[in-house]
């Protein structure tokens, strides 16, 4: 199909079909190369709406190719008798047309609501915890910070209460000395 001339692509396809039928044998087929045929900017539109018939999708291609001139996507087919010919070279003033971008449009493609959609199905092997409502197996994961079940340190909302802890001994714990100057260490070893 080239640009908007949705009704000769139509004709020529039925008469291309009718040459070689056993190339459009099973309906399912016919629609298919009919919609192999179509512009880029209306085939994604015809095959998300998954047409049964070849009826079904000369409708929505036609459908699409109106929307598609009346929104500029497509300029109007002008007949040839009407068209103005001009050999004014100062119109393009050396400029070429071929480098240009072209407009697209957006494409979105068209779906149906089912139910769930918004929400995806846990695929996994685990069940759901009845405690933290987290799928997995063993025992549940505990916030290191609060020490509760059911969310992970990263999300826990309780205020840090001492962020860092103050140092302290390892040998016996107390906070008023490290462990080289620790005294039962002192006294360990001189005896």
């Amino acid at each position: 199909m080239v640009g908007s001339d949705i009704n000769g692509y139509t004709a020529r396809f039925h008469e291309l079909a009718r040459l070689v039928p056993q190339m459009v044998t099973p309906e399912s087929q016919h629609v298919n190369r009919y919609i192999q045929g179509l512009d880029p900017e209306i085939k994604a539109h015809v095959t998300s709406s998954q047409p049964a018939t070849i009826q079904g999708a000369m409708n929505m291609a036609n459908r699409l190719t109106t929307d598609g001139i009346k929104d500029g996507i497509f300029k109007k087919k002008e007949n040839v008798g009407n068209k103005k010919r001009s050999n004014d070279q100062n119109k393009n003033r050396g400029r070429d047309d071929r480098n240009k971008r072209q407009r697209t449009g957006n494409n979105f493609a068209m779906t149906t609501l089912d139910q769930g959609q918004g929400q995806r199905q846990y695929a996994g092997q685990h069940l759901r915890c009845a405690k933290c409502n987290f799928h997995h197996s063993g025992n549940c994961l505990v916030c290191r910070r609060c020490k509760q079940v059911g969310h992970f340190t990263r999300y826990c909302t309780s205020k840090v209460v001492n962020k860092r802890p103050r140092p302290t001994c390892y040998e016996c714990g107390d906070p008023n000395h490290f462990r080289r100057n620790c005294p039962r260490m002192n006294q360990a070893t001189t005896a």
